[in-house]
């Protein structure tokens, strides 16, 4: 009987127990139910993230002409290119400790001391890459344009530079958007600049168009002091960012150093309500959007041949910016014969590259392009 009593005590008191996280301190911690995952520690923590941080994203392919196959040559008009398989890359050092998951996202939200000073030009130190933010590129409007600069370590002779022109419907945004990008591009060896633009809060169109030519007259200019090579431009623009950087390169076709290539992640090519959500946000660009001639602010009204080769990047998801907007580009650059490769993230919406790993793996592609088109020095074309 005292043994029978003992043990209904002792169930009593493990149910008792049981009531309190981990249970009576005399029982231990409360036994794990078999399907209950397993508890995760600091130490698993990173590591998962870092697992997530270098997993290949899904692609979708391109339907009808010129279809993208993982892996497989892409035909279009005569002329093949290669989408670059995904594979597993360590993100780049000093990354991958952020807690924001979107590469520009992620490096611009650290601190820096003098970040958004005016009249300052910072210095930041970076591993493998020299950071300068806060230089003064162009006047316009009755201010200053600044920009920041991103270059490999040490001396690597004229190298391709790359201009990013961030996004953000035109009325938003700023250069740190872009430096995350500028970092992970400076130590694959690609000098960059990232610029400021008037928005649309400040002035209208076409000042936004002529701020992107003005860093890039400023560049070529400056290439001795930059470390670029002022033949061999890159022009790279995000959503609102390509819409400009497009056009840019669009009027500088012709010209005796014409744009080497161009980057466009999630590009806005045609001005029209078909655009997407972001076509409300393109009313706000002219002085009267009933008058205003859209088709001559669009890009796909500039593109053809001489137009230099072309990258896209799209989400196959993308309501503020349709796919079809790449899609057309791709189109029309084809039957110019320009090169021009199209890559579409499945599934994925506007912005998707603010997941690291899209963001990691984009980087990837895109130097796997310019390999071809805007070589390193030392690097095969």
């Amino acid at each position: 009987m005292a043994r029978e009593a003992a043990r209904r005590g002792d169930r009593h008191a493990r149910r008792r127990g049981s009531r309190h996280r981990g249970g009576p301190r005399s029982l231990g911690r409360r036994r794990r139910h078999p399907h209950q995952p397993p508890r995760v520690g600091p130490h698993d923590r990173a590591h998962a993230a870092q697992l997530r941080a270098v997993r290949p994203p899904r692609h979708a392919a391109l339907p009808g002409p010129g279809a993208a196959v993982r892996g497989q040559p892409r035909v279009g008009a005569g002329r093949a290119s290669h989408t670059l398989p995904p594979r597993a890359r360590r993100p780049a050092a000093g990354l991958h400790r952020r807690r924001h998951r979107g590469v520009g996202r992620a490096a611009a939200a650290q601190p820096h001391a003098g970040a958004g000073r005016p009249g300052a030009a910072v210095t930041v130190p970076s591993a493998r890459v020299r950071i300068e933010e806060g230089v003064v590129f162009a006047s316009a409007g009755g201010r200053e344009l600044r920009c920041d600069v991103f270059r490999p370590a040490g001396e690597t002779g004229p190298q391709p530079g790359v201009l990013l022109v961030h996004g953000g419907s035109w009325h938003g945004g700023e250069p740190a958007m872009m430096r995350g990008y500028g970092i992970l591009m400076a130590r694959h060896g690609y000098p960059c600049v990232a610029g400021e633009y008037r928005l649309t809060g400040e002035a209208k169109w076409p000042a936004q168009l002529d701020d992107v030519l003005a860093a890039v007259a400023w560049m070529r200019d400056e290439a001795g002091e930059l470390g670029i090579d002022p033949d061999r431009l890159v022009l790279w623009g995000q959503s609102a960012g390509s819409h400009m950087s497009l056009l840019a390169a669009a009027r500088l076709v012709g010209e005796a150093n014409p744009i080497a290539a161009s980057v466009n992640y999630y590009p806005i090519t045609s001005l029209e309500p078909a655009l997407g959500t972001a076509w409300e946000h393109a009313q706000q660009l002219p002085e009267d959007p009933a008058t205003a001639d859209w088709a001559a602010m669009s890009p796909l009204t500039h593109v053809g041949a001489g137009f230099p080769p072309t990258l896209l990047l799209h989400g196959s998801a993308d309501a503020m910016v349709a796919l079809g907007q790449s899609q057309r580009l791709y189109e029309e650059l084809t039957a110019s014969g320009v090169p021009v490769d199209l890559t579409v993230f499945a599934d994925e919406p506007h912005g998707f590259d603010l997941k690291r790993a899209f963001a990691l793996h984009s980087v990837e592609v895109i130097c796997f392009f310019l390999s071809r088109y805007a070589p390193l020095n030392g690097d095969a074309a």
